[in-house]
């Protein structure tokens, strides 16, 4: 075969897989920024209670100056914004009460700092209108967290009524039982207490598939979020689909903003018909890894799915040449590596049935047919 043929071959290939790469982008590896919901898809739970039209919020207890404010008040203060994730305390299993936002409103220590808090004070409680509290709470340690505000914006809008309009605790990192909606009271009492907010610990939930859902692809994209509190950054993602047996990397998809959700996938490459149980779990900075057990450990949160027993995957799975769960450029390129080369061991020579020991023109067709049908 003359050297002149196969250099014309591998411009054709390289001139097809330009081609290819301009109908079909490849993915690209950069970390995008954590997803904000929308107010109208933001998870609900409740239902608002009727507020007077004189409400205020107070501030009392053991302060200098006893505050009320009207929304109008609160709004003359310097406003912060800060993006945070909440979610329910109470959501496990499949059940996904868990949402993120950008909050606008007071910091709480700017308005307990002119309230001026009398040195007798120890102990905080927040109070709702509809008579939910939370507390009390150590106050040394809440005013240490300088990005609790009192929110009365959501996502660029007026908190809705749902979400606690006229105004809200915002607690990131901490439990959503603890970001009080309808806020009219905060309480300093001279009560020592050694408690403190509650933070999420490290956790991962899974997204898709749906629990129970039937998975007929021979290649399938798991999502899911993982969740830390006190600003404790998410390194990494591992997924079982073995019933916890072996662990695989998944993709973190956002970069790190603290106590904010990210987001992440993993290329699940079926292999066997039958159901699997799906597990996710989650690794922070420090070292440390999701617990296996109790109320936020990994078993919990598993996902059921069964793999149809009509799919033949072996073939497909041919097709993805560096075995990274997708057929696309980087396959074509291993292929074009091995264009018109000869041999037992090819990884490029994937036609199925005869593998005739060359890579050619069939395989690029057959990789072309994976790849432009959107096989993962």
């Amino acid at each position: 075969m003359s050297k002149t043929f196969i250099m014309s071959s591998r411009i054709l290939c390289t001139f097809i897989l330009i081609v290819a790469l301009w109908l079909h982008p490849g993915r690209g590896n950069d970390l995008a920024s954590p997803p904000i919901t929308p107010n109208d898809e933001f998870y609900i739970l409740g239902q608002a209670p009727e507020i007077p039209p004189d409400w205020t919020l107070k501030i009392e207890g053991e302060v200098e100056q006893f505050l009320s404010l009207s929304l109008e008040d609160l709004k003359q203060y310097p406003q912060s914004d800060l993006e945070a994730t909440l979610e329910c305390n109470f959501s496990g299993g499949a059940l996904y009460l868990i949402s993120s936002g950008v909050w606008s409103g007071v910091s709480l220590n700017t308005l307990l700092n002119q309230a001026k808090l009398k040195s007798s004070a120890k102990s905080i409680i927040f109070r709702a209108h509809d008579g939910y509290w939370i507390g009390p709470f150590s106050l040394d340690s809440v005013m240490l967290k300088t990005d609790i505000m009192v929110a009365y914006g959501m996502n660029g809008e007026t908190l809705p009524e749902i979400h606690g309009w006229p105004a809200r605790m915002v607690m990131p990192g901490y439990t959503g039982n603890q970001w009080v909606r309808w806020l009219d009271r905060i309480e300093i009492s001279s009560t020592r207490t050694s408690e403190k907010l509650n933070p999420w610990p490290i956790h991962a939930r899974i997204f898709e598939p749906e629990y129970q859902a039937i998975v007929n692809k021979c290649s399938y994209t798991i999502k899911g979020y993982v969740n830390a509190g006190e600003s404790k950054e998410i390194v990494g993602v591992e997924v079982s689909t073995d019933e916890g047996k072996t662990w695989e990397s998944a993709e973190l998809l956002n970069y790190f903003v603290p106590n904010v959700w990210k987001h992440w996938r993993y290329q699940w490459r079926v292999e066997t018909p039958g159901r699997h149980t799906i597990f996710a779990r989650v690794i922070d900075k420090d070292g440390n890894v999701q617990n296996e057990n109790g109320l936020y450990g990994w078993w919990g949160y598993n996902v059921i799915a069964t793999v149809s027993p009509e799919i033949d995957c072996v073939d497909q799975h041919r097709a993805d040449i560096n075995k990274d769960g997708y057929v696309d450029f980087l396959d074509y390129s291993l292929l074009a590596d091995q264009w018109l080369m000869s041999g037992a061991e090819l990884s490029a020579d994937i036609m199925p049935i005869e593998r005739d020991e060359i890579v050619d023109i069939f395989d690029l067709i057959l990789i072309a047919d994976y790849w432009l049908a959107g096989l993962e």
